[in-house]
């Protein structure tokens, strides 16, 4: 049993999310597999999901968010960053850290720890757990949010993974639902509660791992969440699953539009299996680089077709 971690000396100095201006359509999609585009769609609970472009990856997506965050902290530069940590399902080389690529990008210098850190989609959240996935800093800069405690849930239950040199993930169906996304976001989340004395009530605002729209509509029903505490974050419906990106940038939007003295309470969920949950404290709204809010990226969509959806993953 890992020891309950307190924060009392690490805050959120910077936050940022970045997400492709390209949407495709769930209808779109099934269209070409000559499903019911709308019942595939309401089954799923999704409008369409974003899309890459075809030089964006990874590395890419990491630093148009690093650089957000850097920009809307007041006192910190690119040198004072002590870590660069990269969680992804998705990394470009299998050998070659994508940690050292943000960081020459960003301006980090030379003295840093990176490292490319993977738990499927709670790879972000384990970043953040170790040390820094939004920018995490001591009370020397300006704290957006104060980090308060954490706690992790793991098992090893085998509903998706993908083995080394296959191209494409392996998924047993069977155990996705129940066993795996449920047991370990609504138990992971009961055993923060129990082991930090808090009670759902005390969070203005949750976000919760959101591979799709259902399942964690269904997740918050068994924890007492209400539609209040959610929505915020709720972003599924617009941009898909982002993997390890899900709960993170549902916290990072949360972070954009929450007022200060509300609490946050973040559950992750990664294949394999583990969730994280960690609460923050907003400690003040962020005026900074305000057109770069999720909610102001949402408006900037660019509808695409199958046909040009493969020409971004390479095969057309």
């Amino acid at each position: 049993m890992i020891n309950p971690k307190k924060f009392t000396n690490v805050g959120v100095v910077g936050f940022g999310a970045y997400i492709p201006k390209f949407r495709i359509t769930v209808e779109e999609i099934a269209k070409v597999y000559e499903k019911d585009g709308k019942s595939v769609a309401a089954s799923l609970g999704l409008n369409q999901k974003a899309v890459a472009d075809r030089d964006e990856d990874t590395a890419t997506l990491a630093v148009e968010a690093a650089l957000l965050a850097i920009s809307r902290s007041s006192k910190l530069k690119p040198e004072n960053l002590g870590a660069v940590l990269i969680g992804s399902e998705s990394h470009p080389y299998v050998v070659k850290p994508t940690g050292s690529i943000v960081a020459e990008v960003l301006g980090v210098g030379r003295d840093y720890l990176t490292a490319d850190l993977e738990f499927a989609c709670k790879a972000g959240t384990t970043a953040m757990t170790l040390i820094a996935s939004l920018i995490l800093g001591s009370k020397k800069y300006p704290w957006l949010a104060k980090l308060n405690t954490v706690s992790s849930f793991n098992s090893d239950t085998p509903d998706f993974w993908r083995r080394e040199a296959e191209k494409y993930p392996a998924h047993a169906g069977r155990f996705t639902g129940e066993p795996a996304y449920f047991t370990h976001v609504v138990q992971g989340t009961k055993e923060y509660l129990q082991k930090f004395k808090q009670k759902i009530s005390d969070f203005s605002h949750v976000v919760l791992h959101m591979p799709n729209a259902k399942f964690p509509q269904k997740a918050a029903a068994r924890l007492g969440i209400n539609r209040e505490q959610l929505k915020t974050g709720f972003i599924v419906p617009e941009i898909g699953n982002p993997y390890s990106a899900s709960a993170m940038t549902g916290l990072v939007k949360v972070l954009e539009e929450g007022k200060a003295g509300e609490k946050i309470l973040v559950t992750s969920y990664g294949s394999g299996a583990g969730s994280d949950s960690f609460s923050l404290t907003i400690k003040r709204k962020n005026p900074i680089n305000k057109k770069d809010d999720i909610k102001n990226q949402l408006k900037n969509v660019e509808q695409i077709s199958y046909t040009k959806y493969l020409h971004f993953l390479g095969k057309a």
